[in-house]
């Protein structure tokens, strides 16, 4: 449990977990762990790093809206197209492509009247080597079970894999599944247009995670399974599971460490 000057939250199921490696506190959506990061970082820089990414909080942003650390956990509206643009980033390692929803428009000769820019190409707004690490700990399955189980509806068949994370807003008023593959982002959204709570236990597992899935799976018939490709710039390290620091001569002398990946030129 911990304060933030006034606003103590929860985790969504109201326990605590103790110290948590950011791997699974990411990919059990711990919200605690969320707010520390936020606070760590400060509204103003997620602010701006949440609209370098496409989100454009049509509301108001964090900062107009005052929301302070409750914005972590989904305090300011967003939009679900703005929410998709923004996973597609970490799907690009980092790179942001703006989205078109008309490729082209012709008249009755076949003459071009209008004509989307498809390139390919598109702006670096987030370092490749830490966007693939959040790729990294959304498409862990094993570290996502402890919450979520295995298989059906977080796992898509035949071991293809897939980045993916669920949400839910107070009051079950929205709930969420938004993931991805090499080839393919698909966010999901349910709720009621008035903003009433929705019935029942709803949340995002249980409700948008089976849409999700029915939609990947139509999506990838015929693709090929193929693996999110790593940037250069990562590396291997062996950490205390506890602190995720390098392990203590005790820890590693008790076996309590772990390997996970890193970006080279982050702090030993």
């Amino acid at each position: 449990p911990t304060d933030f000057g006034g606003y103590a939250p929860s985790n969504f199921d109201f326990a605590f977990d103790g110290p948590l490696p950011i791997r699974d506190a990411l990919a059990t959506s711990r919200n605690i762990p969320a707010v520390k990061a936020l606070e760590f970082a400060g509204v103003e820089r997620f602010t701006s790093m949440a609209e370098r990414i496409g989100i454009t909080f049509p509301l108001g942003d964090p900062i107009e809206r005052e929301a302070g650390l409750t914005a972590a956990l989904g305090a300011v509206e967003v939009t679900l197209v703005d929410m998709v643009e923004a996973y597609s980033v970490l799907a690009n390692n980092g790179v942001r492509r703006e989205h078109y929803e008309i490729t082209a428009i012709r008249d009755a000769d076949g003459n071009p009247i209008f004509q989307a820019d498809t390139d390919p190409g598109g702006l670096q707004v987030v370092s490749a080597e830490y966007a693939y690490l959040v790729t990294s700990i959304l498409s862990d399955s094993n570290a996502r079970a402890a919450e979520f189980g295995t298989g059906y509806p977080m796992n898509l068949s035949q071991g293809r894999i897939a980045a993916v994370k669920t949400g839910t807003s107070n009051d079950n008023r929205d709930v969420w599944t938004i993931g991805y593959t090499p080839q393919f982002v698909v966010g999901v959204w349910m709720g009621n247009t008035d903003n009433r709570p929705v019935n029942g236990n709803l949340t995002g597992y249980v409700g948008a995670s089976p849409i999700w899935y029915q939609v990947m799976e139509t999506a990838h018939v015929n693709y090929p399974l193929v693996d999110f490709t790593p940037p250069t710039g990562l590396v291997q390290g062996e950490v205390c599971n506890d602190s995720g620091a390098q392990p203590s001569a005790k820890c590693a002398e008790l076996g309590l460490t772990h390997w996970d990946i890193f970006a080279a030129n982050a702090p030993a």
